[in-house]
């Protein structure tokens, strides 16, 4: 893919009002190559089926297909129900004649025989991405040598995977959400928009009114991976599904390093094992199916790095010998309350050993979304490999982000682990990181969600990876920070009242949301209400 293929969102903006719901012929479509290879080959793999003419089910039949039968794939092409259909070439026999014919097939039915793949030479694998991936993944690979940038071809123009999520035309709704706090209105949806007199207003996209539909040109910006190309959210695109021959105990060992994971505990004679704990991490991973970097990750963002919960002790009162590694059902006003509903949710699951705790929380994590292909924060949110859109974890725009950020924390100071990022390649993808105009009435822009904080409207029109970040400050309850009250927000003063990881008023003082001086249970409550909706901090 050459550099000209980069295109600068001002193209985005221009192609997504043209439909691309298009009923032309073969004779008619004169779209380009479909992806990072010329020419792709494939096989149906169903029973049999007839293909058609254009892309779309009630469209005119051309052939009929039987299983195995190979095709070329030439090109793809959305239906109006956002349905991808491959535009194929192949031969048959007609009246004891071989010809060679043309039509669609929805592209469920074919497997590709030759997809662009992982090359452990990182320059010639540098080749299978666009060009505006490669200087940001070079620069990633001076510092982490080790890490590996697979490339996942969607076989579909960034714009129609953008067109998908978006959903342009009257009387439809993005899939994506964004704030009303979150920066300037052409993050918005303009079909959102309601103007009486000089007061103008958003529809909401939920109840409650917090949230609006995100426009195309924030989507488009939360969709494109090279705006994540970096140390800080590239864990966007890491791999969370066990893969055995790269995910072992010594690359384990870096990621847990400095941590209690580290140390081991005592098995049930009293003696150290310092590698329980990976040992229990790595058996977790292969019952799972999930990353063992990943359940350590979680395990470290939940207890802390010195993991001194009574959640993991299995000393306490009444719950002796049982442990909840991942903090499920965990849930009060009190640190009495948090403990308890913890560990009861820990002894009605029958989770009374360490081991049996961090396996059975790994199985929860999955969550049905690994075992699906999606198995990275960004699939999650944006399911652009198998293309069911009515399987996507969040509508927030950059809910992936915000996750991402716990997993690099954990993982982006080790410089020699061994990770595995899967990394989505469009064609035709946009270049955001030279120039990305905005046109805050543009009518196919998308959607964002996140708690971030009130802006002015007047951002500026040039919005990269740097800039998306700068909004006026939360004051109260933004604890760690990054311009949005969450759960991050909740899990930092939840330990601090655990006594897992103390805050203080010094270097946390937007942990206290009622002013009085101190961090407690109050001040938990008041985040816990904004975050749930029942009282907005300064609504």
């Amino acid at each position: 893919m050459n550099s000209k293929k980069c295109l600068s969102v001002v193209l985005i903006f221009l192609i997504v009002f043209a439909s691309f719901l298009s009923s032309a012929t073969f004779a008619e479509d004169k779209s380009g190559t479909l992806g990072a290879i010329s020419e792709y080959a494939g096989v149906y793999n169903d029973a049999g089926a007839t293909g058609h003419n254009t892309a779309g089910v009630t469209s005119t039949a051309f052939t009929y297909l039987q299983k195995n039968h190979t095709v070329t794939i030439l090109d793809s092409k959305y239906d109006k129900d956002y349905k991808m259909w491959f535009k194929i070439s192949t031969k048959i026999t007609e009246n004891k004649k071989e010809k060679t014919v043309e039509g669609y097939v929805i592209s469920s039915k074919i497997t590709v025989t030759n997809p662009i793949s992982y090359v452990d030479d990182f320059n010639k694998n540098l080749q299978n991405f666009p060009e505006c991936y490669r200087s940001l993944l070079t620069a990633l690979h001076k510092k982490y040598p080790n890490w590996r940038f697979i490339p996942d071809d969607t076989y579909s123009s960034f714009n129609d995977i953008l067109n998908c999520e978006y959903r342009p035309g009257k009387g439809l709704t993005p899939l994506k959400y964004v704030e009303l706090t979150y920066m300037g209105e052409e993050w918005r949806d303009e079909r959102a928009k309601v103007v009486s007199g000089n007061n103008v207003t958003w529809k909401s996209a939920e109840d409650g009114g917090r949230w609006t539909y995100a426009s195309s040109y924030a989507i488009s910006y939360f969709l494109n991976p090279v705006n994540f190309l970096n140390a800080d959210n590239i864990f966007m695109f890491a791999k969370q599904s066990y893969d055995s021959k790269t995910q072992t105990k010594d690359t384990l060992r870096t990621v847990v390093k400095g941590t209690f994971l580290e140390k081991g505990y005592k098995n049930a004679k009293g003696t150290l094992v310092k590698d329980a704990y990976i040992n229990d991490i790595m058996t977790a991973a292969q019952k799972s199916g999930v990353s063992p970097f990943v359940i350590a990750s979680m395990i470290i963002i939940e207890q802390g790095t010195d993991g001194k919960s009574e959640l993991i002790s299995g000393t306490y009162t009444g719950y002796k010998g049982y442990y909840n590694f991942f903090n499920f059902g965990a849930s009060g006003s009190t640190r009495k309350e948090i403990i308890v509903s913890g560990l009861t949710y820990a002894k009605t699951n029958n989770w009374n050993s360490i081991t049996t705790a961090i396996v059975e929380g790994a199985k929860l994590y999955k969550n049905g979304y690994i075992d699906k292909g999606q198995d990275t924060y960004y699939y999650m949110d944006y399911n652009v490999v198998l293309k069911n859109w009515n399987h996507q974890y969040a509508t927030a725009i950059y809910d992936a982000k915000n996750k991402s950020a716990r997993l690099a924390n954990a993982c982006k100071t080790n410089t020699n682990a061994i990770i595995e990022f899967r990394i989505p390649v469009f064609k035709d993808i946009p270049n955001d990181n030279d120039t990305a105009t905005s046109s805050s009435s543009s009518s196919s822009s998308s959607s964002s969600s996140s708690s971030s904080s009130s802006s002015s409207s007047n951002v500026s029109s040039k919005i990269t990876s740097s800039t998306v970040s700068q909004q006026v400050k939360i004051a109260i309850g933004d604890i760690n920070k990054d311009n949005v009250i969450d759960v991050i927000d909740a899990a930092m003063i939840r330990k601090h009242i655990l006594k897992i990881k103390s805050l203080s008023i010094k270097s946390n003082p937007e942990a206290d949301a009622n002013s009085d001086g101190v961090i407690d249970v109050i001040d938990a409550a008041i985040i816990r209400k904004h975050i749930l909706k029942i009282k907005l901090i300064g609504g």
